[in-house]
């Protein structure tokens, strides 16, 4: 898998799942009690299916799971490419910033007057990019 694989899949994860902003993906409803459903089991398939945000929809396509972000290897850099890359295509200005790129998409990402549209523009954006 490439940057350019992850960004259109993250894409179209966003798409399917949803968006969301304030965590990596929206947390399930808590069962109620003796209803026989695990809020264990819960949140394990919300990392899974759930709407996401910005990262947690790079990190489902990654790992499959939204709140994985612990990628290594040749996977690592690639994980690094698409960081770059959507920062980018959302105007980081880089470390002089004072953030990060992970910390300035996540900042995006949840900003009120950012959309779902907003982010989806941003991933075609970066996945545009050479």
């Amino acid at each position: 898998m490439n940057a350019d694989d992850v960004l259109k899949q993250a894409i179209e994860t966003i798409e399917r799942d949803g968006w969301y902003q304030g965590g990596y993906y929206q947390m399930p409803s808590i069962p109620p009690p003796g209803s026989g459903s695990n809020i264990t089991d819960a949140i394990r398939e919300a990392r899974k299916t759930a709407p996401v945000c910005s990262m947690g929809a790079i990190n489902r396509v990654m790992t499959s799971d939204a709140a994985n972000g612990f990628i290594a290897g040749d996977q690592g850099d690639v994980y690094e490419d698409v960081k770059r890359r959507l920062a980018a295509a959302i105007g980081y200005p880089g470390l002089l910033s004072g953030r990060d790129e992970f910390n300035w998409i996540v900042d995006y990402n949840d900003l009120k007057s950012t959309t779902k549209e907003d982010v989806v523009l941003a991933f075609k954006k970066a996945a545009a990019r050479d």
